[in-house]
């Protein structure tokens, strides 16, 4: 007859043995732990896991806007400007060939991805029979040490090189780092944690912690982005980017100390344009300005558009800084440039003022996209509609490159618009000693210098430089 002591053995057993799938993945997973790690890293990192974890209380959630942008915006009165400044020849850069790269492929590969319309493969490690078991710190670091101690480092590489070769940034390494843990895992906590150990590896300051049981990612970021839950850690700001738009989270118990080499903050700028394959669009834009027609006619990549789809609500710069297609300038730049040869300076801008106010339906992005969501220039030019602060992006963007104009995005509680560095009156709020004229792009038929009433002499909420 079997004692106490017996019987718990027993039933303990019984629960690994479910958790675990079968005896035969239990047994596997228990004799892979006693291989050797390939580096003192991880076998350090791995003991400090199981040592105490804290719980770290969420900070509220950062909202772009303090209060709801109006849905509708009473046009202005037309109004003559006298033409004034020097006529601006618009240059136009070169045609620019865009070479597919030679993308890496290992020798071996068991994972296929169509990554935004680009075929992508990627050789995983036999690790798809790992479990996280238990549900706790411990379990963590047991999936560490499982992963530690495979032959990791092949796909960790083909992730690195793909990401060069393809120029990808770090949300979009974010992206593709999730699309492969999904093709070797099928729940979301082991997703999360094959996430952590590469993105660690790649040099990423990310921590992994515990809600209920279950896997949280932490990505330190010296950016903010909002409505999603972040943790503070000393004067580091950490976000769950999993959860964002979906409220918050909670008490989230994780480690202090970082993986030994992940030092780097997550950076959500948009340097280059990766380089995925082409599926082109073409498309026109007409509006009428005095009564005559203008068409402004382009191509650009949809692929392009669906990735820059995906981002989270970051902070302005971001949409601002973001790199531009060459090609698409280009197009946009020699059809702006006929209609505005000869003209004066103030006449030159008006009419690109005028293009981003009429060439698209106003709508704000709860009733377009269910959330708030500030689109990259390139967005705004695939939508029929857009609000303030997307048409201040593109209409910065063209502002700065046509004619070298500094430029700032104006943000109110409710409402954005951009502010221009020209020598002429009206309309104009300060940042630092300079004078910018206000031109909004939301407000039709506005002039440069012509803000709409309700905003003049109110202190804008944040002044961004472009």
């Amino acid at each position: 007859m079997l004692n106490l002591f017996g019987l718990f053995n027993l039933f303990f057993v019984f629960v690994v043995f479910l958790e675990a799938g079968s005896f035969e993945n239990f047994k596997k997973r228990e004799i892979h732990t006693f291989r050797e790690y390939h580096n003192v890293d991880d076998m350090e990192f791995s003991s400090y896991l199981k040592k105490e974890w804290f719980g770290y209380s969420q900070e509220e959630l950062l909202e772009y806007y303090l209060a709801s942008k109006p849905e509708f915006i009473t046009p202005s009165l037309k109004t003559f400007m006298k033409p004034v400044g020097p006529i601006f020849s618009i240059r136009l850069p070169k045609l620019q060939k865009q070479i597919d790269p030679p993308l890496y492929k290992p020798k071996q590969s068991n994972i296929k991805l169509d990554f935004f319309g680009t075929k992508l493969w990627f050789n995983s490690p036999p690790i798809s029979n790992y479990v996280f078991y238990p549900k706790s710190k411990d379990g963590v670091a047991i999936f560490f040490k499982n992963i530690a101690t495979s032959q990791y480092y092949s796909l960790v590489d083909s992730i690195e090189k793909t990401s060069k070769e393809l120029k990808l940034n770090d949300w979009a390494k974010y992206l593709l780092i999730k699309r492969i843990a999904q093709q070797i895992y099928d729940d979301s906590d082991r997703v999360k944690l094959l996430s952590w150990f590469i993105f660690n590896k790649l040099g990423y300051d990310v921590k992994v912690g515990l809600h209920e049981k279950h896997i949280v990612l932490l990505f330190f970021s010296e950016q903010k982005v909002y409505q999603t839950p972040y943790y503070k850690f000393g004067n580091k700001n950490y976000f769950v980017l999993d959860n964002y738009l979906k409220g918050r989270l909670g008490l989230v118990y994780t480690y202090k100390k970082n993986y030994p080499t992940a030092k780097k903050a997550f950076d959500f700028s948009l340097k280059t344009l990766p380089l995925f394959t082409k599926n082109i669009r073409t498309k026109t834009i007409v509006f009428v300005e005095n009564g005559k027609e203008y068409r402004i006619d382009y191509k650009y990549n949809t692929n392009i558009v669906k990735f820059l789809s995906t981002y989270p609500q970051v902070e302005t710069k971001i949409y601002l800084q973001a790199a531009f297609s060459l090609n698409l300038y280009r197009e946009l730049a020699s059809a702006l440039k006929k209609y505005t040869r000869e003209k004066k300076a103030s006449e030159a801008i008006n009419f690109v003022l005028h293009f981003v106010q009429k060439g698209f339906n106003y709508k704000v992005d709860e009733k377009q996209f269910g959330r708030q969501k500030m689109m990259f220039a390139q967005e705004s030019l695939h939508y029929e509609s857009s609000d303030c602060e997307d048409r201040v992006v593109l209409f910065s963007y063209l502002i700065k490159h046509l004619f070298g104009i500094s430029v700032v995005s104006v943000k109110y509680s409710d409402h954005m618009v951009a502010g221009l560095y020209i020598p002429i009156g009206g309309d104009s709020i300060k940042k630092g000693s300079r004078k910018f004229v206000i031109a909004d792009p939301t407000y039709v038929n506005s002039n440069i210098g012509q803000g709409m009433a309700k905003y003049r002499g109110v202190k804008p909420v944040e002044v961004v430089s472009y």
